[in-house]
């Protein structure tokens, strides 16, 4: 039987539907999420907001923060504020009634004195309901305050305080009243409870002042402060003209399923038996998939989500893959796939809701399985000063190809440009490769180009004789395939060379690149991760799975890279082991270790010649070790010869820092007691902090020359300090021998004295990065202000100086670089006098100004007195020629 509600149990049924039915409220004002890309918050037209002044971006951050029951709650991304640019964005005119704003808050930093972050606007310049931040009794507390306009009165603060890290709901209201022209009012509520009723007590009430009110709202500012302000992130703004509309609105139903991103689902990592399957789509939820045999009777939704097997179909595999959040790659590895094979691949996604939205149709994907090529040669450049495996022969003048980084990237480098175009014939060659031993063997490459002049071919040959020398060159025969590729037009912009088969030709083929200039104008060609492919025959794979240096796996280990070079400290002298693991546990291994640490490259190399089971097919992979070398000062660092540069060096003896140029690619200038050297780190491979003074021990790197600078290229950080406070005392020479004796001096403290600037004219003053004529007599040199963001900038020229500087060189050019202002002893043409005084008294009415005097001696007085004289410039000199006799008529006085 059915029972019968009371009447009143029906009544509160039917009022609470009629509650439930009154939170769908009107449209708000201002709904913003910040779901933009992540960065600086974009500004019209790619957002909503305007930029108000200039200066730090405000930062899209991941992430969302969360507030119970809030309706924007953990929806988006967030933003992150501090000082720079304000910005606002329209809200409509509002002139009557109420306007509330707002928003989640969580504060991480904050000062004692506080700044405003938020607040309504009127028009461009007048502000209304400022909301402000300050620190509370600890710095883990702060308070929330606010002002209807300004600062008079004081702004009213909260008397709770809340704690920094944690989230806030905020709520700023403004109050249109009509009774006067200043009877506005401004509050705001603070953590409320979302789904009740305005409470009938804000927690903060701005002071009422005289303020005019404002006759409309038409912005929502977000304000960024100076160094008072404080940093917050904000999330989940809503503006609206009622409390429930902006605190207690609740986000319709989401009734709409999960969109995938363009180009998903798709594979990803195809192996011979495996593949990864991607997904990517607008909101967090799953995806279902299912593997059938390529052709297969497609399933239905419902098929693909149970993941069994279908009418006559059966699976070669099924799963989900959940998906966190929208925007983001998520993936699953199929297993159990056959080599070769097509397959289809069924997806469907559905979203987290309560009750899932599920998509109505399923996505197929297509998928072929084939292991990833053997790789046969792999040149990436990445090893510095070397270009193994390629070997480089000149066939015509001096400039040839030479490996070379930019941005820590590696490659192989060419250009015929020395001061002037040149003749030049180079050839980069590759070692032997057997493309026999493979099929579906392919050649690709990249280059980057920039300027013109000369040629650029890619040369192959069937019969050169390994032999790497201009002769055997040209006793070879060279085919020019260069129009198979692409290759770099200008701003060394890298580019693919596309791919090349090498499948007409068998046995070993050489791969070589070959560079030309002339006078008449020289390229330069970069070339960098030549790589042939192809998928080994049966019995022909000589690859290694591992090569291990005493039992480690040696660094950046690749199949396909044949040249390693490994660095070990001075303290090693035995060659270490080498061993190494063949793919093909039928492949054999023979090891020529290396034989001396001390000699050259080739003693200092160990090779690994892997010989296939066809006994036919070889690869040699080789291991070149560098020793770091000690060196006991900065002389015997200097005396090392030009092509050993590329060796690292370590100074066992302390050096003392004489310069810092940190603004310029973190330079700093040291010496010790035999020489001086600029050290050159780019990358900031130092990351010790140093001053002028401090000694260095066991400061290691590399060298290399720039316009005839030796400079020092740091290979690790020294670490702390060994001594500070270090005085160095400048060498003082002379303009002939700084101009003649260069190297002497170069990277050195030293001083020339009395030395005339050309440019003086007392009003020219000093830049950064600019030459300057000092002379003395007829001999002349230059002074250069190289280090950057000193006190040396913005200051006058002055007509005469004692130098104090840094030797440095330019090409032809010794240069003599001040660290700061104070290594110029400016001199001064101030000749007047301090103090002037009589038998150790100051002459009465002494002034600077006045050169002569009558001084009253006593009655009788025989001796002349002792005078004594200060010069005002503390370089003066001063000479005081005594009178000779108090007797004389008329009275002879003394002379200064």
């Amino acid at each position: 039987m059915k029972r019968l509600l009371p009447l009143y149990t029906l009544l509160s049924v039917i009022l609470l539907t009629a509650f439930s039915m009154q939170r769908v409220y009107s449209q708000p004002l201002l709904i913003e999420n910040f779901e933009y890309e992540v960065g600086e918050i974009p500004v019209t037209p790619a957002s909503i907001w305007n930029v108000a002044n200039s200066g730090n971006a405000i930062q899209i951050v991941d992430g969302s923060l969360s507030y119970t029951n809030y309706a924007l709650s953990g929806i988006g991304r967030s933003i992150i504020m501090k000082d720079g640019l304000d910005y606002n964005t329209s809200i409509g005119t509002n002139t009557t009634g109420s306007v509330y704003a707002a928003f989640l808050l969580k504060v991480s930093a904050t000062t004692t004195a506080g700044d405003y972050f938020f607040h309504l606007t009127q028009s461009g310049t007048t502000f209304r309901g400022r909301l402000w931040i300050k620190q509370g009794s600890a710095a883990d507390k702060y308070l929330i305050g606010i002002a209807k306009s300004g600062t008079t009165p004081a702004v009213q603060f909260s008397s709770s305080e809340y704690t920094v890290g944690s989230t806030n709901l905020v709520v700023l209201k403004y109050i249109f009243n009509s009774a006067s022209t200043t009877d506005d009012e401004v509050c705001i509520y603070i953590d409320p409870v979302v789904g009740e009723m305005e409470p009938a007590t804000p927690t903060v009430v701005a002071a009422d002042n005289a303020t005019t009110d404002a006759t409309q709202i038409t912005l929502v500012a977000l304000r960024q402060g100076g160094s008072n302000a404080p940093t917050i992130t904000l999330d989940g703004l809503r503006v609206a003209g009622s409390w429930n509309d902006a605190v207690n609105a609740i986000i319709s139903a989401d009734l709409t399923p999960p969109v995938f991103a363009t180009g998903f689902p798709k594979p990803a990592n195809v192996d011979a038996t495996q593949a990864d399957l991607q997904v990517s789509m607008d909101e967090a939820g799953k995806a279902y998939y299912i593997v059938v045999p390529d052709g297969a009777t497609a399933p239905t939704v419902a098929e693909v989500v149970a993941g069994t097997d279908y009418g006559t179909v059966t699976l070669n595999g099924h799963g989900t893959i959940e998906v966190a959040a929208g925007g983001g790659t998520y993936s699953a590895t199929i297993t159990g796939l056959t080599d070769k094979t097509n397959y289809d691949i069924y997806v469907v996604a559905e979203d987290d809701e309560t009750t899932p939205n599920r998509q109505a149709e399923t996505s197929l994907v297509n998928l072929y399985t084939i292991r990833p090529p053997d790789v046969l040669l792999n040149a990436d450049f990445e090893t510095s000063g070397s270009l193994l495996p390629f070997t480089q022969v000149s066939v015509t003048g001096d400039q040839v190809w030479v490996q070379s980084t930019y941005n820590s990237v590696g490659f192989a480098r060419i250009s015929g440009y020395s001061g002037a175009a040149i003749d030049n014939e180079d050839w980069l060659i590759s070692p032997a490769v057997n493309v026999s031993s493979a099929e579906s063997v392919i050649l690709n490459f990249f280059t980057a180009k920039d300027f013109d002049g000369g040629t650029f071919k890619v040369m192959i040959s069937s019969n050169f004789s390994g032999t790497y020398s201009s002769t055997d060159i040209a006793a070879a025969t060279w085919s020019d395939i260069t129009s198979n590729f692409s290759f770099s037009a200008d701003n060394f912009e890298w580019v693919s060379s596309g791919d090349y088969s090498l499948s007409s030709y068998t046995n070993n083929i050489y791969i070589a690149f070959v560079y030309t200039s002339t006078t008449a104008g020289a390229a330069t060609w970069e070339v960098d991760d030549v790589k042939i492919t192809g998928y080994l025959l049966p019995g022909s794979d000589a690859s290694l799975v591992d090569l291990s240096v005493d039992g480690t796996t040696v660094a950046s280990f690749d199949p396909g890279t044949l040249a390693y070079e490994m660095v070990l400290e001075a303290s090693v002298t035995a060659p270490p082991a080498v061993m190494g693991i063949t793919a093909d546990p039928s492949a054999f291994i023979s090891i020529g270790n290396a034989t001396d640490l001390a000699g050259d490259a080739a003693a200092r190399t160990t090779k690994v010649t892997v010989t296939a089971a066809d006994g036919i097919t070889t690869q040699t992979y080789s291991i070149l070790f560098n020793p770091i070398i000690a060196v006991s000062d900065l002389a015997a660092l200097r005396a090392i010869s030009a092509d050993a540069y590329g060796r690292i060096y370590q100074v066992t003896g302390e050096v003392i820092v004489s310069g810092i140029n940190d603004a310029q690619r973190h330079q700093k200038y040291i010496q010790d007691a035999s020489a001086g050297i600029m050290i050159d780190d780019a990358p900031g491979t130092i990351t010790t902090t140093y001053s002028v003074g401090d000694g260095i021990t066991g400061l290691t790197g590399t060298l290399t020359e720039y316009n005839k600078l030796l400079e020092f290229v740091p290979y690790r950080d020294p670490g702390t300090a060994t001594s500070t406070g270090n005085t160095l005392t400048p060498q003082v020479v002379t303009i002939t021998e700084f101009n003649t004796n260069q190297e002497n001096y170069e990277s050195e403290l030293v001083k020339i004295t009395g030395v005339k600037f050309a440019d003086a004219n007392g009003t020219v003053v000093l830049q950064e990065k600019k030459n300057y004529n000092i002379s003395l007599g007829t001999d002349v040199a230059i002074l250069r202000t190289i280090f950057l963001g000193t006190d040396l900038n913005g200051k006058v020229v002055p007509y005469m100086a004692d130098v104090t500087g840094i030797a440095t060189v330019f090409g032809s050019d010794a240069q003599l670089t001040p660290r700061n202002y104070a290594d110029l002893l400016v001199y001064s043409s101030d000749a007047s006098l301090s103090d002037l005084k009589v038998s150790g008294t100051t002459v009465t009415g002494f002034a600077a100004g006045t050169l002569t005097y009558n001084v009253s001696l006593a009655a009788g007085t025989t001796t002349v007195p002792t005078v004594t004289a200060t010069a005002t410039e503390a370089n003066a000199t001063v000479e005081v020629t005594p009178a000779t006799s108090l007797t004389v008529t008329p009275l002879q006085a003394q002379q200064l």
